[in-house]
């Protein structure tokens, strides 16, 4: 059966945008999880650790299972960070874990994603006025002022500014 001829376009606008870095593959991310990200009150962690399980989930029929030491390796943080995530992520009913066998008869845990398609189901009917109209929360600064005096910039003679130079 031929491809529809908007299939062919998107796939060559698709490779024009990104080149050989496709032949390795890609991933399909709803743009309703980044655009409403700060509803879904998904912190960047988080974020970052949904993004490799969709990554891995090829298959609808088929859940991913990758381990949380392959994630934090790729995130380049602890593994207890990646796993501290997952668990705000299922409290969140955004992912939940299921045990399961892998695709050589071992044990492994598998993420279901359907809390977060349910979820981006439900934003998807909301206007975006709406959604954006809702007020988010400033982050509380956790660091302590600085001891000491306040510091002044002292100009440095060795630095030669010529305006117009670039």
């Amino acid at each position: 059966m031929a491809k529809p001829a908007s299939d062919t376009v998107d796939e060559r606008r698709i490779q024009a945008m990104w080149g050989e870095s496709l032949v390795s593959g890609f991933t399909v991310v709803p743009w309703l999880l980044l655009r409403r990200q700060a509803e879904l009150d998904v912190d960047s962690d988080e974020m970052l650790v949904l993004l490799h399980l969709i990554a891995s989930w090829w298959h609808v029929d088929d859940l991913p299972f990758p381990r949380t030491s392959t994630i934090a390796s790729r995130m380049k943080v602890s593994t207890r960070t990646a796993q501290r995530a997952l668990q705000r992520l299922e409290k969140k009913k955004l992912v939940e874990r299921v045990q399961g066998v892998g695709r050589n008869s071992e044990q492994v845990t598998k993420y279901d994603l359907s809390g977060l398609v349910q979820r981006l189901k439900e934003l998807s009917l909301i206007p975006f006025e709406k959604a954006s109209a809702q007020p988010i929360q400033p982050v509380q600064q956790t660091r302590a002022p600085l001891a000491g005096p306040p510091l002044r910039v002292v100009p440095n003679p060795s630095i030669l500014f010529f305006p117009g130079a670039t």
